[in-house]
Parts: structure tokens; C-alpha cells; sequence
């Protein structure tokens, strides 16, 4: 999906496919984990749909 959006034109290509990929999947995994540590005690749908529009805010061309 990266590529397709970088090919597209909606991703920004300064950073390449690889590297965003890296970056989104650190990102799942440090809210996964913060989501453990805080015991479960908050709702992972909400905070992981900001955390989504947070990056697709960053990788989105304008």
C-alpha cells in the first residue's frame, strides 16, 4: 500500500517504501506496547486511530 500511494502521488517519496514501512510497524508495536504496560486500561481502537491519522498526517502529500 506505501508504494501504491508513493506511485500515486498521496505518500510523500522522500522517504522510501522500506524505511515508512519500518516506521509504521515500529509504531503499531510501541502502541501495542504501551497498551500492555498501562494493563489494558485504556481503549487500543481510539488511541490506535490517532495514531493512524497522526501518520498518515506526517506521509500524506498535501
Amino acid at each position: 500500500m506505501l508504494i501504491e500511494g508513493q506511485q500515486s502521488g498521496v505518500f510523500t517519496k522522500a522517504i522510501s517504501a522500506d524505511d515508512l514501512t519500518h516506521i509504521v510497524m515500529g509504531t503499531f508495536r510501541l502502541q501495542m506496547y504501551k497498551w500492555r504496560m498501562a494493563e489494558f486500561q485504556f481503549d487500543i481502537e481510539i488511541e490506535g486511530n490517532k495514531m493512524i491519522l497522526a501518520m498518515l498526517t506526517l506521509i500524506h502529500l498535501k
